[in-house]
């Protein structure tokens, strides 16, 4: 199905099942297609959709317009939700999980609860104290790796990096070609979604107004930077509660859908049965 979203871009999605609706937000340098096995677990009691964010799969994105912040891309989610109709589950993973965090902060009312996987808000770091400005010079120098490639013409160079750096040394090796090449084509995107993080000036304090109940998730195997931002979130917005998925890392939400997708099954049931959510801050494991 297309849309047009605020810009007078077009938003692919695909949706599946029936029942409440629950939006699922892809990660840098993919699309709605990484959310299968996530949909298979969840279509039986949801009405699943996963739409390609601007710029990739089947969303067109404007090369003119300046990248500010998260402002256009959480607008085309705005924009969807609205379309749906009614307040639904939100979820997102890496820089999907920062626009949902977007939407939430900026239309609350869209959101009815608001699940994130590690959300890509590495401003925060930048913006906090000695070691949190440490571990963001990390994700830094992958950013700059990533630029330098793009401007020596070498898109294949800086995927990999990129690729390695969230999936583990050799991934990219063990890709087929084709698989790289598509990779490789998503070069300016990935930057874009950089620039867009950076381009971020709002603080944790201001993140307390997310008032819907919020689940957010980290693996235990990830980048310390991808630990910290989900547990600075998770201690900020009141209500959330902070799950820790045993052997995870940054790609949980592929690695680890067998997981997910009942925890997050049992939490819409848990907000929809009693609209409100859990009483305090909790960590959790899942096996």
């Amino acid at each position: 199905m297309m849309m047009h979203n605020a810009e007078g871009n077009r938003l692919f999605y695909r949706q599946a099942g029936s029942g409440s609706p629950v939006v699922l937000l892809h990660s840098s340098a993919s699309s709605g297609a990484q959310w299968k096995s996530t949909i298979d677990g969840l279509r039986a009691r949801h009405r699943v959709i996963t739409p390609d964010l601007p710029g990739y799969g089947g969303s067109s994105i404007d090369p003119e317009m300046p990248v500010n912040d998260l402002a256009s891309d959480a607008a085309a989610i705005i924009d969807l939700i609205t379309q749906i109709g009614e307040p639904v589950h939100l979820v997102g993973h890496s820089f999907g999980g920062a626009v949902a965090v977007k939407v939430a902060m900026t239309s609350g009312h869209l959101v009815r609860s608001l699940t994130v996987f590690e959300p890509a808000m590495f401003h925060l770091l930048r913006d906090g104290a000695d070691e949190d400005r440490s571990l963001y010079g990390e994700i830094a120098s992958v950013e700059a790796h990533l630029a330098a490639c793009a401007q020596d013409d070498d898109a294949a160079a800086g995927m990999t990096h990129f690729i390695d750096y969230w999936n583990g040394e050799g991934t990219w090796d063990r890709l087929t070609d084709s698989v790289r090449d598509m990779y490789a084509s998503e070069i300016g995107h990935v930057l874009r979604d950089f620039a867009a993080d950076n381009n971020e000036a709002w603080s944790l304090t201001e993140a307390e107004a997310i008032s819907c109940p919020t689940f957010a998730y980290m693996g235990l195997a990830s980048h310390a930077l991808s630990q910290r931002t989900t547990e600075m979130l998770a201690e900020t917005i009141p209500n959330a509660v902070l799950t820790m998925v045993a052997e995870a890392a940054h790609m949980g939400p592929l690695t680890h859908a067998h997981v997910l997708a009942p925890d997050m099954q049992q939490h819409f049931a848990e907000v929809e049965a009693a609209e409100g959510g859990p009483a305090c801050t909790v960590t959790k494991y899942a096996a």
